[in-house]
């Protein structure tokens, strides 16, 4: 004889009464919301939460995962007794508390806690003191889950920074120290005005050379420079000094082996000592060019597009060694995308791989292009870009339509082949490439007959044409004057789906903003 479990019990009768309600109410009205169950497993929300707080850690634990299937908003009841039950756990007092409840209870909390703004700061204090005490478990998988759940507090883990520092350190897994620096990374404080604690700049830079996971390295390096410890003057020299350690100039007894840990080092790096500029330089361009994996190629090819010109003189060598048709297409993708980014003059060059063979080529060398924005029109290259609309492949065609859009007025030269798109498209031409065709106009039509084409979008029969060019209409920054009347229609037709009605609104409420908004600067929308 098989037994139902409580917890598959709790999601049968979930189920079947969601199903039930969706079955009676469908034919009623199709957008309402299911309205979360007043009862699971034959109790009530209060009388689940009274069971969170029991010896038996069995039914303890079904109830604190029970709670949270009657809605977000109803369950935020059970977040003091959650929280208190946490705090009873004092390992310096050998009072311990389950480890499968204290492994789940913080994952269930933020779930709970999900979508609610007006936490008080108390109640938030109390949740990251729970979790500080979680932080310094002896095991590993209460260590692990609190760590990953900390971090869904926003700002508000910031005074468990020092516990997240420990773990920095710790002995069992890698995991948990390479989740450790993830997190530190994101230290709140004001780039502008303050600086991260010295401990926790300190213990970053500290951590580097003795760690021996590549992956923990790498997450150390990225929190280090999202702190902008290489660019504050109070930590560059430290910056300097830490990175030299793994970075030795000559013969040392410790040199990092791992090229994608020394590709970082040196991108972070550069620039705080100018006399190794150019030794950092080359490694990267050495990488970039010579080695043997796709994957340190490629990560040398970011670092050389995040400097940008300060690889201007290594343009021929890159584009010799890394642009032709005998590298991975990835490679050349990256290598364009470097090219691009050393000077703007660059911009024909990089037009000239709108005729590759290779699509995504061809597309890297759009996105590039829409970057450099005015230069394109400098150059007179827009006319390269426009005939990429006619390209044998959906994705650069749609690529196309995107760079042109992101462009916005220095594009415009291309809204009369874009609104043939929609009003002429070709037989049997994908549905996406008139949506984004609609949108691109949206970005880019100044003419009258732009908005009208628009316009006559809001009266198509697939709604999400409707919706499309509702969305594009509004951005538009020469909108027909009939605009809120056909939006207003649309609000009132009770034939219409509920949510595009609600979009109809809501453009409407966004045109209505507009004209009570005082007058901005010449050239802003």
């Amino acid at each position: 004889m098989r037994v139902l479990s409580l917890a598959g019990l709790v999601v049968a009768l979930t189920l079947s009464l969601g199903g039930t309600a969706w079955a009676q109410g469908k034919d009623k009205d199709k957008d309402k919301k299911p309205e979360w169950p007043t009862e699971v497993g034959g109790k009530k929300l209060d009388d689940w939460i009274k069971e969170i707080a029991q010896k038996d850690r069995a039914k303890s634990l079904q109830a604190l995962k029970t709670v949270i299937l009657f809605g977000h908003e109803k369950s935020f009841k059970a977040v003091p007794v959650i929280v208190a039950e946490l705090k009873k756990h004092k390992p310096g007092l050998k009072q311990y508390l389950d480890t499968s409840f204290l492994a789940n209870a913080p994952a269930i909390l933020m779930d709970i806690l999900q979508g609610h703004e007006d936490i008080a700061n108390k109640q938030l204090e109390e949740i990251v003191d729970a979790f500080k005490t979680l932080l310094k478990d002896e095991q590993v998988v209460v260590k692990y889950r609190t760590l990953i759940q900390l971090s869904r507090l926003g700002p508000h883990w910031k005074d468990a920074y020092k516990e997240v520092l420990t773990l920095l350190r710790d002995p069992h897994t890698w995991e948990i120290r390479h989740s450790a620096a993830v997190l530190l990374g994101t230290y709140p404080f004001d780039h502008k005005k303050e600086t991260p604690p010295d401990d926790l700049s300190e213990g970053l830079l500290k951590r580097l050379k003795p760690e021996p996971s590549s992956q923990v390295k790498l997450a150390i390096l990225n929190s280090i420079d999202q702190l902008d410890l290489p660019r504050l003057e109070k930590t560059q020299k430290a910056v300097d000094q830490y990175i030299a350690d793994i970075l030795p100039v000559g013969k040392s007894f410790y040199e990092e082996k791992d090229p994608i840990v020394r590709i970082n080092a040196h991108v972070i790096a550069y620039g705080i000592d100018p006399a190794s500029n150019a030794r950092r330089r080359e490694s990267l361009t050495g990488y970039a060019t010579k080695a043997k994996d796709q994957a340190t190629r490629i990560t040398a090819l970011q670092g050389i597009t995040r400097l940008g010109p300060e690889f201007k003189d290594k343009l021929k060598q890159v584009y010799t060694e890394c642009l032709g048709p005998k590298n991975d297409v990835a490679i050349r993708v990256a290598a364009l995308t470097a090219v691009a980014h050393m000077a703007k003059e660059n911009a024909k060059l990089v037009s000239s791989f709108l005729e590759d063979k290779e699509p995504a080529v061809r597309i890297a060398a759009l996105a590039n292009l829409a970057n450099l924005g005015a230069e394109v029109g400098k150059q007179k290259l827009l006319g390269a870009m426009i005939s990429c609309l006619e390209d044998k492949e959906l994705s650069v065609r749609l690529a196309t339509l995107e760079a042109l859009g992101s462009m916005g007025k220095e594009a415009a030269e291309g809204a009369n082949p874009v609104a043939r798109l929609i009003t002429e498209p070709k037989k049997g031409e994908d549905l996406a490439v008139k949506l984004t065709a609609i949108r691109t106009l949206g970005r880019i039509g100044t003419a009258p007959q732009h908005g009208d084409i628009l316009l006559k979008c809001l009266k198509d029969k697939d709604s999400s044409v409707v919706s499309e060019a509702m969305m594009s209409l509004v951005h538009m920054e020469k909108r027909p004057n009939s605009t809120r009347d056909e939006l207003r229609v649309i609000s009132l037709n009770a034939e219409l789906p509920e949510q595009l009605r609600r979009m109809a609104e809501e453009a409407i409420k966004i045109i209505d903003a507009e004209k009570k908004a005082p007058p901005n600067k010449k050239g802003e929308k």
